[in-house]
């Protein structure tokens, strides 16, 4: 479902990379684009065997694949690992995505002290989007791009994969319109709205002091227990 609507022009493309069937190949792809087919180690096989079974690949005749790359994976923690689309090649065929807004921290560290000094008691508010790549599903004509190969086996990766340019800004900009979503009639809290900013902002300010911010799948709330409270 569409968390709210998609007024903003960044976050329609956004929200199009993610649900439009023709957005991708379109507006994303560029005329030099050439498929590739790979085939990843077999090494791997463990893992996309996993990920098949969690729904983030989908097995599939070699012929539904439009392009495909290699897999591999990083160590997260010593029982995790990060799953990703080595999509550099796919990348450099494919129109730069919009800029991410990522926070510049000392812009971050000043606001949290300007808010400190203006509230009498302030409250912090952190989390996390738990496997975020992994919720953002994209439609099935586009993951026909983000296949993966492996021992005369094929899969398309069925979500926006950690690995291509455009899904940081995807993901980001994603949690920004959750963060921000509000009923109908409900007033806003913030001081400027999502739908103001040509780019996903580095802040937002709230109306009674404080900010939150994203960082792709991490937020951080800073204001008055009551402004953190209606953001949680």
């Amino acid at each position: 479902q569409r968390p709210r609507s998609t007024a903003c022009t960044f976050a329609h493309e956004a929200m199009s990379f993610l649900m439009d069937p023709t957005f991708f190949a379109m507006h994303v792809l560029l005329a030099e684009f050439q498929a590739c087919y790979p085939n990843t180690s077999k090494r791997w096989a463990g893992h996309l065997s996993a990920l098949e079974g969690f729904k983030i690949l989908h097995p599939v005749p070699m012929n539904e694949i439009l392009h495909a790359a290699t897999y591999f994976a990083v160590l997260k923690t010593e029982t995790a690992s990060r799953s990703i689309f080595n999509g550099r090649r796919l990348s450099q065929m494919c129109r730069a995505p919009p800029p991410v807004g990522l926070p510049y921290l000392p812009y971050v560290f000043l606001e949290t002290s300007r808010t400190c000094e203006a509230t009498t008691t302030v409250s912090i508010l952190v989390g996390d989007f738990r496997h975020w790549f992994h919720q953002l599903r994209v439609c099935k004509e586009t993951s026909r791009y983000f296949g993966i190969i492996c021992q005369q086996q094929a899969w398309r990766w069925t979500v926006a994969p950690m690995g291509h340019s455009w899904s940081l800004f995807v993901a980001q900009t994603v949690a920004w319109l959750i963060l921000t979503h509000r009923a109908s009639d409900e007033d806003s809290f913030f001081e400027e709205e999502l739908e103001s900013f040509p780019q996903p902002p580095q802040l937002l300010r709230l109306k009674e002091g404080g900010f939150i911010t994203v960082f792709y799948d991490n937020y951080l709330g800073v204001g008055s227990a009551s402004t953190t409270a209606r953001l949680a």
